[in-house]
């Protein structure tokens, strides 16, 4: 509680908005991640749901990746369903000691906790916090219309009974505020992953209550799936403190550690990594300031492979598009204690250093875009009408 109380009054001296009674913070301070163009940008995003990752393993994500993003599954406990662990796992310190390992191996690279901003998943110590308050007669875990509670099913109904936060209460919204805040101190965290819990196959939207008319939250599927209904009033205080604290947090983070709030006001994940022409318009909304412009490519699009194992073609078109901050985003999950983490492309490695500039257009729908390094220039050539591409390493011209 020492720690919570001080990382409590921590906050109050650096973003006093934090306590607001009314959400209305816009235009939260712009996250700066680390990111470098002497190699290909890439980010990692997953976990060992079977056990810790051991200190090698910490220093290769360390040396491979530039941001990194541990999932919710992490370890045994995290990773039990679809009756969840209790908050005794404390996923959260399991993530800090991997993260310090990290960070021991590599000071620059941006570490993200996994912490859903719509799901209160029960392995988390902030749950424990949460059920105090309740157990006090403050209410603080979302009731529909008629006073239930939420109790939802997610990831195909891996993980069931969740709770969800009452984000209407500021009191709520301090909590997991503080809980980010004591990772960036204690937890060698930069920034928070702050997913929204959606159900598959539905648009993302920061506000969850909706139809105006007749306000709903619906996950699960098959005999799994439900819906609660709300108040028309109370959806707009609850939907008002989901985008109050994902704003709030990016502004406590961008004055901390630079860090971004991944599905928040300026950063996105799941972008279709090959998928050329919806790259370019994900990158230019970033650009021109109408989208976010932290954004992570790493979904299949029409078979093609993922961010982990890209083809030629694929890197070709990424390396069209991307713009500072874009970064090919490794998904990947390890099942079993024996696994290990994925195989690191050697074009990963390979350098690549600045753009010259934006790509070009060099004929209708063949793009050319050079890169310099100290080894030399790298051509990439994308042929948008065939959805393939090349790339002319320098380093391979260079011998040995």
């Amino acid at each position: 509680m020492d720690t919570l109380l001080s990382a409590f009054c921590f906050v109050l001296a650096t973003a006093p908005s934090a306590l607001a009674n009314a959400p209305t913070l816009e235009n939260p301070g712009r996250p700066t991640p680390y990111f470098s163009w002497d190699t290909v940008p890439v980010a990692f995003h997953g976990a060992n749901k079977a056990r810790l990752y051991s200190p090698e393993e910490a220093k290769e994500l360390a040396t491979r990746y530039q941001m990194i993003a541990l999932e919710k599954w992490y370890t045994p406990c995290g990773a039990q369903g679809p009756t969840q662990a209790g908050p005794e796992c404390d996923v959260e310190a399991k993530m800090a000691s991997t993260f310090k390992a990290i960070k021991a191996a590599n000071p620059n690279v941006t570490t993200l906790l996994y912490l859903n901003s719509m799901f209160n998943f029960a392995f988390y110590r902030l749950n424990g916090l949460l059920l105090a308050r309740e157990a006090a007669g403050l209410p603080s875990l979302l009731r529909d219309r008629d006073g239930t509670l939420i109790s939802l099913c997610n990831d195909g109904n891996v993980y069931c009974n969740i709770t969800n936060y009452d984000l209407s209460v500021p009191e709520v919204r301090d909590l997991w505020l503080e809980l980010v805040v004591n990772m960036t101190r204690d937890g060698y965290a930069d920034g928070v992953f702050a997913d929204h819990g959606y159900e598959r196959g539905v648009e993302p939207s920061r506000h969850d209550l909706a139809p105006p008319e007749d306000p709903q939250l619906c996950n699960g599927q098959g005999a799994g799936r439900k819906c609660y209904h709300f108040s028309p009033d109370f959806a707009p205080k609850f939907n008002a403190g989901h985008e109050f604290l994902l704003n709030n947090t990016q502004d406590v983070l961008a004055k901390l550690t630079g860090g971004p709030v991944i599905d928040g006001p300026y950063g996105a994940w799941n972008g279709a990594a090959c998928n050329f022409r919806n790259m370019r318009k994900d990158v230019a909304k970033g650009q021109d300031g109408t989208g976010p412009f932290v954004l992570e490519f790493n979904r299949a699009a029409n078979g093609r492979p993922d961010g982990c194992k890209p083809d030629e073609s694929c890197l070709a078109a990424f390396l069209i598009a991307a713009e500072k901050y874009s970064y090919m985003s490794c998904f990947h999950s390890q099942d079993s204690a024996d696994e290990q983490l994925p195989d690191f492309l050697p074009e990963f490695s390979k350098p690549l250093g600045k753009p010259q500039g934006p790509a070009v257009e060099e004929k209708r729908g063949i793009w050319t875009r050079r890169f310099t390094s100290h080894v030399g220039e790298t051509l990439v050539t994308y042929n948008e009408r065939k959805d393939s591409g090349t790339i002319q390493w320098a380093s391979d011209n260079v011998l040995v």
